[in-house]
């Protein structure tokens, strides 16, 4: 008896996870995810804004929401480092920030509220590696890109996707391009 692993075939068209969303009905179901969507979302990241082997992206959001699956893959994909965030520094802008700095995290992703609370913070300045920030989930204000400008000279990019597009449905650059 063989007590190694095998090795177990994986084509483009199988599932690589399921999900729950209340989607627009406003009754939760099971989104099923395709190895195919997940490789062409990645793709379209790494195409679209690339990282590099010195890039650290901080992995802020709970595994049951599907930025994650960009926050994981993407990195791990492309040769950057995965920084993570503990429950008590998400709920503290102080420690977050500090996380930020002390990390050199170079690309953030977050929720324009949480993203607001960080940038308001005095010590924000501080977490100035910061070159990408990717927004969602809720509106995007004026003020809150003009910020991000301001405090970290980031390119901001607005993102909207249902979880049935595999993440993103539509980007939109809001402010300058800070590619290497």
């Amino acid at each position: 008896e063989n007590d190694r692993p095998q090795p177990v075939p994986v084509r483009a068209d199988d599932p690589a996870y399921v999900i729950y969303t209340s989607g627009s009905t406003g009754h939760p179901k099971g989104v099923v995810v395709r190895h195919r969507n997940v490789v062409n979302n990645l793709s379209w990241r790494q195409r679209t804004w690339p990282l590099y082997g010195d890039d650290r992206i901080l992995h802020n959001h709970a595994l049951s929401f599907d930025p994650s699956v960009w926050a994981v893959y993407w990195p791990l994909s492309a040769g950057a480092t995965i920084v993570l965030a503990v429950e008590d520094e998400l709920d503290d802008p102080s420690a977050l920030l500090e996380l930020l700095r002390d990390e050199k995290v170079t690309v953030l992703g977050g929720v324009p509220s949480l993203l607001k609370l960080l940038l308001a913070h005095p010590a924000a300045g501080e977490a100035s590696k910061v070159r990408l920030l990717l927004s969602g989930a809720e509106p995007l204000e004026t003020d809150l890109i003009e910020r991000a400008e301001h405090v970290w000279s980031a390119q901001v990019v607005n993102l909207y996707g249902p979880t049935e597009t595999t993440i993103d449905a539509t980007a939109h650059v809001v402010s300058g391009d800070r590619r290497r």
